[in-house]
């Protein structure tokens, strides 16, 4: 298992246009949420208290998900 870990990390890596091209992706989600759909959910959900730390963290859970599609799509030296 850690051979097949390694060799992986080794193929993701050696596309150095793909690690920042998957970083800036990365970046990009982010700051779209804080820049704009964190306080249009906020207010949305007025009703909940303390809305924001329930809000950033499931932004932060769910945008490993994406870095994850893009990786194995888009990386793995397989697809352009």
């Amino acid at each position: 298992m850690l051979a097949l870990a390694q060799r992986n990390i080794k193929l993701y890596f050696r596309n150095h246009t793909g690690v920042v091209m998957s970083l800036i992706g990365a970046l990009i989600s982010f700051f779209i949420y804080i820049c704009f759909l964190q306080k249009n959910l906020s207010s949305s959900w007025n009703n909940v208290k303390n809305i924001t730390p329930m809000l950033d963290a499931w932004m932060v859970g769910g945008n490993p998900s994406n870095y994850r599609d893009h990786n194995c799509l888009c990386c793995d030296g397989t697809t352009g």
